[in-house]
């Protein structure tokens, strides 16, 4: 029973595949775009779900055809207390580089009032990138070329993510042990009129998160430097800054003093001035002479940077340790969850009715999702139940040879079934690119201990799936 279980969840949690790809450049229009001809558009994919319960949410655009394009993720301003991917013109400046050559995600973090207090609004950012990473071969994605933009507030979630993605003192699980075997990197940073420094922030919008949101925090001084992208500085990557001369929100001086640091630490920072621009000159004022520049000078840097770079020598998939090691976390913090996933008991009642195993294999032909959440609980553990240490013993590559006869068990089984009203992306296209043995040394509470036998992983679609626990 508990592999049978197991092999549900395993098909069920599959992820899709589609082709894309990009169109000629063309200067921005200047009106809303109304539609997504020529665009695939994917909306409300949930990254990550964090202990409170709150969803980390994105959509991902893309052109239409079959081109492997550099990823872009955008985030939005707002303050730190509002704004979304659906509001201040995200959807039009995501639209436009996606007809510009880019795989889009645009993110939706966690707001100060939403339990977003520094960094876990910047570690929501990064799991978009780890997600995008790991879903690379789902959308095309070129890993080797990624970047991370954003306005404002959002400017300053890009500015934060660039400067510490190799820092771990910032980097937290996303929940998930195929995000957590990515890392959160990027090639490239572009930041409009975003902040870098909040130790020489005076603007009453920083006295009042200070008053509300800061509360609990002993030095808030250094709490103010520890949040600072500058003071990371001699960590960026190649980044650009745009910023209005006359902003009287976040001070031109954020994006001058920023460039300094990068390039006095060695690094490459170009500043544009805005003239007599004050703040958000780009959001809802698409269409006019500064929106359009913004949008014309970013794509120019960015091509231009692009045509000459040359990718760090890192893996396009996630490797097998990485993953085993991130499994193991996820064992120890909530078993059940690691391996129940994403997916749904609709999910899972959906399947045993298309398999045609109501009445069958000890599952009953009525009350099937209620059943098959007792025994996952009863065979898997319940609340109770606690991993005290989890320690991998074996991860290691393999033949996938080894792995193909269940492979071709999924697709058969999948053949005809419309999983759409449970996980809209869904897919029976499955894409093989690797294989592995995981084992783990496994303690519980109270002292016992469990050595899983070699257990079989395969990365499928850019996303490594444990076939069964035994």
């Amino acid at each position: 029973m508990k592999r049978l279980i197991l092999f549900l969840i395993l098909i069920a949690g599959f992820t899709p595949h589609a082709a894309r790809a990009q169109e000629d450049i063309t200067l921005p229009p200047h009106a809303i775009y109304e539609n997504m001809d020529g665009l695939i558009f994917k909306d409300e994919i949930v990254i990550t779900t964090r202990e409170d319960g709150y969803k980390v949410t994105a959509d991902l655009y893309r052109a239409d055809n079959n081109e492997k394009l550099p990823g872009l993720i955008i985030a939005h301003g707002g303050g730190f207390v509002a704004g979304s991917k659906d509001a201040f013109g995200i959807p039009e400046v995501s639209q436009f580089f996606a007809r510009h050559g880019f795989v889009v995600l645009a993110v939706d973090y966690r707001l100060l009032q939403d339990g977003g207090l520094f960094p876990k609004n910047a570690q929501d950012v990064k799991c978009s990138i780890q997600w995008l990473r790991a879903h690379a071969a789902e959308y095309n994605v070129d890993t080797g070329r990624m970047i991370i933009q954003g306005n404002s507030a959002g400017g300053y979630m890009a500015s934060f993510a660039s400067v510490t993605q190799h820092n771990d003192t910032f980097n937290a699980s996303c929940g998930d042990p195929a995000l957590d075997a990515q890392k959160p990197e990027v090639d490239f940073m572009a930041a409009w009129y975003g902040v870098h420094d909040f130790t020489t922030m005076t603007h009453n919008l920083v006295r009042t998160m200070e008053l509300s949101y800061f509360r609990k925090v002993k030095d808030i001084p250094a709490f103010k430097k520890e949040i600072s992208p500058i003071t990371y500085a001699d960590q960026a990557p190649p980044m650009l800054l745009l910023h209005g001369t006359a902003d009287q929100l976040v001070p031109f001086d954020q994006s001058v003093s920023m460039c300094k640091a990068v390039n006095a630490a060695g690094g490459d920072c170009t500043l544009i001035e805005f003239p007599g621009y004050d703040h958000g000159f780009v959001g809802e004022k698409l269409g006019t002479e500064g929106a359009d520049k913004a949008l014309t000078d970013t794509l120019k840097w960015l091509r231009a940077r692009l045509a000459d770079f040359k990718p760090a020598a890192r893996s396009e998939a996630p490797g097998i340790k990485e993953y085993a090691g991130a499994l193991c976390a996820q064992m120890q913090k909530d078993p059940l969850k690691m391996i129940l996933g994403n997916v749904s008991f609709e999910m899972l009642e959906a399947l045993v009715v298309h398999l045609d195993l109501a009445g069958k294999e000890g599952i009953p032909d009525k009350g099937i999702k209620e059943f098959l959440r007792q025994e996952i609980e009863k065979e898997f553990g319940a609340e109770d139940v606690k991993v005290s240490r989890c320690t991998v013993t074996r991860a290691e590559p393999v033949d996938c040879g080894q792995g193909l006869d269940m492979l071709m068990h999924a697709e058969k089984g999948l053949e005809a079934f419309d999983g759409s009203r449970f996980m809209p992306e869904y897919s029976g296209e499955l894409r093989l690119q690797a294989c592995g043995f995981i084992e783990m040394d496994i303690v519980g509470a109270a002292g016992e201990s469990f050595h899983t036998p070699p257990t079989m992983a395969m990365l499928m679609n850019g996303a490594w799936k444990l076939l069964y626990l035994n």
